[in-house]
């Protein structure tokens, strides 16, 4: 399972928040994730789960963070982000 915290979250327009990934695997798997945002988000993610809210983003916008494990990626976990 993969799990996505702070859930949820509030942030500004233009600013940013990290989110962390907990994955819980068996074998000593890999507990890697890929970072993703919901499609047309007013905001982007990098590799280490930071997101920047655009400047222009409209409040009470939702945003959803997704991390998908490396190792088996139908294991997903997700937050929401409201633009505040």
């Amino acid at each position: 399972s993969v799990t996505v915290s702070p859930a949820p979250a509030t942030v500004s327009a233009g600013q940013s928040a990290s989110f962390t990934a907990t994955v819980v695997t068996a074998n000593f798997a890999p507990q890697t994730v890929t970072w993703s945002l919901s499609d047309d988000a007013p905001a982007t993610i990098d590799q280490f789960g930071n997101v920047t809210i655009d400047s222009d983003a409209v409040a009470e916008t939702e945003i959803t963070v997704t991390a998908t494990s490396t190792f088996n990626t139908a294991k997903t976990g997700t937050a929401t982000i409201t633009v505040g």
